[in-house]
């Protein structure tokens, strides 16, 4: 079963990854941008609502979701192909980087450089939200034009819950509180830590919101000591979500990168 969920535009392949117990929806702010410069090709992870779950026998972690994701690639024909994810979907696509499989990344606070401090309370926070998510579903039909749920569900996440779209907050909720394999890929996440990136041969940019309750700031740190070769833009007043607090300086950043990467491999 494909993990495409929505394809759109002319141009480069441009994949969407999306964080943990998420959707591709979070990516709908900058679509249209993306739209007009690439083929935009917006996946569901394994074990999340709407997605397939893992196969018997693969646990849900990350090295299942970035097996998952290579094979979808196979699938569609594409050796390689610009990269964007957020949060887990960051980690994800710095993975298939050190795997020679992206032509640039842009990862939107990546996981995978939290110590464990930092893990623990990353941890205790999504953990709440998704049980604050699973007592309000059952009344979300009724609260869908409503921005309660924005409020309630993405005070941690973005900057201004009542800039959001009360429809997308509802698909919001609709994911966080669906998500199978919720517990398992929040305990796999928190316990492991991302290495090797400093192989990665590809172009990589991280973008991270300064007001980031989820993943902090000063992680970006890490990322560039990790990459050197790596730009890291922090958003100021940004959130977890910045492609939500900022759709236009991010899809714009993406773009630009993007397209200098491209030109500097054909200058090759």
């Amino acid at each position: 079963m494909s993990l495409v969920r929505h394809r759109a535009g002319a141009g480069e392949p441009l994949v969407l990854i999306h964080g943990v117990a998420s959707s591709w929806r979070d990516w709908w702010p900058v679509l249209r941008r993306l739209e007009e410069a690439f083929e935009v090709i917006a996946l569901g992870l394994p074990g999340h609502l709407g997605s397939p779950p893992f196969p018997v026998g693969v646990l849900p972690a990350v090295p299942s979701l970035v097996d998952a994701v290579e094979t979808e690639l196979d699938a569609l024909g594409l050796a390689t192909a610009h990269l964007a994810g957020s949060s887990l979907g960051g980690w994800v696509a710095l993975e298939l980087a050190r795997r020679g499989r992206a032509r640039s990344v842009t990862a939107c606070a990546p996981a995978g450089l939290a110590t464990p401090a930092e893990a623990r309370a990353f941890e205790r926070s999504v953990v709440r939200a998704h049980h604050l998510a699973r007592a309000i579903a059952p009344c979300a039909p009724l609260l869908r034009r409503s921005r309660f749920v924005a409020r309630v569900l993405l005070a941690r996440t973005v900057r201004d819950p009542d800039r959001v779209d009360p429809r997308e907050a509802f698909y919001k909720l609709q994911a966080f509180a669906g998500c199978p394999s919720f517990r398992e890929l929040v305990a796999d996440l928190c316990s492991r830590q991302a290495t090797g990136l400093e192989s990665i041969a590809c172009p990589v940019l991280v973008i991270w919101g300064d007001r980031d309750r989820r993943l902090p700031v000063r992680q970006a740190d890490r990322f560039a000591a990790a990459m050197p070769r790596a730009r890291v833009v922090r958003l100021t007043g940004a959130g977890h979500l910045p492609m939500w607090d900022e759709p236009e300086e991010v899809a714009t950043l993406l773009i630009d990168f993007a397209a200098a990467g491209a030109a500097s491999a054909v200058a090759r």
